[in-house]
């Protein structure tokens, strides 16, 4: 979903999304920012960390030889690409988790999280 903010006195357009591809290892979310001056900045967050990228850092870690820096720049192409390919076919983005998916399908990836009773306390108490 785009949405246009200001950082400051800069109009900034974000746009959010994920990207689970069947039989890669991880899936990613991204935050896609194109600032008035239309520098771009990619948050990306996969199963491993995140990090945030430029395109003048995309172009430096284009020449790198670091695995890091490989993976830096596939997920700036595939956040890059699949905005792309979104617009160009939108009749085949799907909102929402797979139908044939479900927290079965993958148990070692799947967790459920909770407030802790300390966490309810303190809710409770007001604060």
């Amino acid at each position: 979903m785009w949405s246009d903010t200001y950082h400051g006195n800069i109009e900034v357009s974000v746009y959010c999304f994920a990207v689970r591809i069947p039989d890669e290892e991880y899936s990613y979310a991204f935050k896609f920012m194109l600032y008035d001056d239309h520098l771009i900045t990619i948050c990306c967050k996969d199963d491993t960390g995140g990090f945030e990228i430029t395109d003048d850092a995309y172009q430096f870690f284009l020449k790198s030889k670091e695995e890091k820096a490989k993976l830096k720049v596939k997920a700036f192409q595939l956040c890059i690409n699949t905005i792309m390919y979104m617009d160009c076919y939108p009749e085949c983005i799907v909102d929402g988790i797979p139908e044939d998916m479900d927290a079965n399908s993958y148990p070692e990836k799947t967790c459920k999280l909770s407030a802790s009773e300390d966490i309810k306390e303190i809710i409770r108490s007001g604060g």
